[in-house]
C-alpha cells in the first residue's frame, strides 16, 4: 500500500524490519518518535509494520509531506489516501502535476475526495496546465502557501477559492486573468509573499500591497508594458514598509540591457520602499561593462535599497554570439520606456551615456560576435562590480552573487559576510 512513495527518495542504508523488531522490545515508542522526525521514507514503510505503537508513531511522519510523482505512483497515492482518510488527515503538504486534460478529467472526483479529506493541509501546489480548477470546490482546510498554476475552463474561478483562504500568506499563480477578476478586496489579508506574471498584479497586488513583503514577477521577456503596470501599480497603491523585488531577465537580444536598465529605473522611482532586489538572468549571456553599467545607471533610482542580489547562470563558454533580434520591436521599447522615465524624472536621463546607440538599421538583426561574457561564479568580478556600484549608490549595505554575499564598507572594499 505504501509502495508509491519509495521510488522518489534515496533510502538510508537498509534496515532490516526483523531488526527493528528487535530494537521495538528492548526502545520505548518515544525513542522511535523520534526517529521517525528524521528517517527516509523507506525507513519509515518499514517502521510501520514493526508493532502497532511504532505504527502509529511513524505515520504522521510518512504522510506529512506527499511529493510530485509520475502517474501511476499518483494514482497509486490518491487511492491509499481515499482508503485510507486518517492519513490523508495527516497531509500537510501536497504536490500535484498534471499536464493530460482528459487524465484530469478520469481522476477528478477522486482527486476531489482525496483534498476533501485533507483538513489539516497547509502547502498545496497544483500544476494543472489544461485543467479545471473546480477540484478545489471542496476543500476545508486552512491554506499558508498556495501554489496554482492551472488554465480554467469551467465555472469555477480560482478567486472563488481564494476568497475561502483567508490564511494564505505566500501565493504563487499563474492563471488567466479572469479567474481572478472577482476576487475581493478583502480577500487575502495576511498575504506576505506573491508570485505572478505582471497581468495578473492589479488584482493581486494594488489592493494588498502595504502588507506585501515580497514579490517575484514571473516571465523573463521584456515587456514595456510590464514595467510601465508595475510602476503604474506602485505609484497609486498603498507603500509597504518595505518590498523585496525579484525579476527575470532574458538578454538573448543585447539591446534588452538598455530596455531592463530603463525598466528598473522607472520601477525605482516609483517604488522607494524597495529595500532589496534580485535580478535573475536566466537566458543569454551578458559582459561585464553592461552589467554594471546596467545597474550604475538604474541604482541611484532606488534610494533606499540596501540589498542587490544577481544571479546569472554557470558559463558554458568563453565566446557567445547573439542570436537575431527584433531591432524594431525593442526601439520602440526603449523609446516608450524612456519617455515614461523622463516624464517622471527631476534629473536628465540619458540612456546612452551607459550604453552605445544601436548601428543597425531596423529590421537588421544584431550580433556581436566572439565577445566574452561574464559568469559572476567567477568571483574575481565581483569586487570591480561591487565597488562601481557602491561609488552611484553609497546607502548600498549589501550584495550578492551566486555562492558569495558581500558587506559593503565605507573604504569601497566588500568584506565577505
Amino acid at each position: 500500500m505504501y509502495h508509491w512513495l519509495r521510488v522518489h527518495f534515496v533510502p538510508s542504508p537498509r534496515i532490516h524490519s526483523t531488526s527493528l523488531k528487535k530494537m521495538e522490545t528492548r526502545l520505548p515508542t518515544e525513542i522511535f518518535a523520534i526517529v521517525a522526525q528524521y528517517a527516509s521514507i523507506d525507513t519509515l514503510v518499514q517502521l510501520l509494520v514493526v508493532s502497532r505503537g511504532v505504527h502509529f508513531v511513524a505515520m504522521p511522519a510518512l504522510y506529512a509531506s506527499i511529493p510530485d510523482m509520475n502517474m501511476p505512483r499518483a494514482i497509486q497515492c490518491l487511492r491509499t489516501l481515499l482508503i485510507k482518510p486518517e492519513a490523508a488527515r495527516l497531509v500537510r503538504s501536497f504536490v500535484f502535476n498534471l499536464s493530460v486534460c482528459h487524465a484530469l478529467q478520469a481522476l477528478r472526483t477522486l482527486l476531489i475526495r482525496v483534498l476533501g479529506n485533507m483538513t489539516r493541509l497547509h502547502t498545496l501546489s497544483l500544476y494543472l496546465w489544461t485543467g479545471p480548477p473546480s477540484i478545489l470546490s471542496q476543500m476545508s482546510c486552512c491554506l499558508t502557501k498556495f501554489t496554482c498554476m492551472v488554465l480554467s475552463n469551467d465555472s469555477f474561478p480560482i478567486s472563488q477559492f481564494l476568497m475561502s483562504q483567508p490564511t494564505i500568506e505566500e501565493l504563487i499563480i499563474m492563471c488567466p486573468s479572469k479567474d481572478i477578476s472577482g476576487l475581493g478586496l478583502d480577500a487575502l489579508p495576511v498575504l506576505r509573499q506573491l508570485t505572478a506574471p505582471y497581468w495578473l498584479l492589479h488584482n493581486l497586488l494594488l489592493p494588498r500591497l502595504s502588507h506585501i513583503s515580497q514579490l517575484t514577477v514571473t516571465g523573463i521577456a521584456i515587456d514595456a508594458k510590464k514595467f510601465v503596470h508595475l510602476a503604474e501599480i506602485f505609484n497609486i497603491g498603498k507603500h509597504p514598509r518595505s518590498l523585496e523585488l525579484i525579476i527575470g531577465m532574458d538578454i538573448t537580444n543585447p539591446m534588452v540591457i538598455q530596455a531592463f536598465s530603463l525598466g528598473l529605473a522607472l520601477v525605482g522611482l516609483a517604488a522607494p520602499f524597495i529595500t532589496s532586489l534580485t535580478l535573475n538572468i536566466s537566458l543569454g549571456p551578458i559582459q561585464k561593462e553592461e552589467l554594471q553599467n546596467m545597474f550604475a545607471f538604474a541604482l541611484p533610482r532606488f534610494p533606499n535599497l540596501k540589498t542587490l542580489t544577481v544571479l546569472t547562470p554557470p558559463s558554458t563558454s568563453s565566446e557567445y554570439i547573439h542570436g537575431d533580434s527584433q531591432t524594431r520591436p525593442m526601439q520602440d521599447t526603449i523609446s516608450l520606456l524612456h519617455s515614461k522615465l523622463v516624464s517622471i524624472s527631476d534629473t536628465p536621463v540619458d540612456i546612452f551615456l551607459f550604453f552605445p546607440r544601436p548601428q543597425v538599421e531596423p529590421g537588421q538583426a544584431q550580433s556581436r560576435p566572439n565577445v566574452i561574457p561574464i559568469s559572476l561564479y567567477n568571483r574575481s568580478y565581483h569586487l570591480p562590480l561591487l565597488k562601481a556600484w557602491r561609488r552611484v549608490h553609497y546607502g548600498l549595505e549589501y550584495v550578492v552573487f551566486p555562492e558569495k554575499r558581500y558587506t559593503c564598507t565605507d573604504d569601497e572594499h566588500g568584506s565577505d559576510s
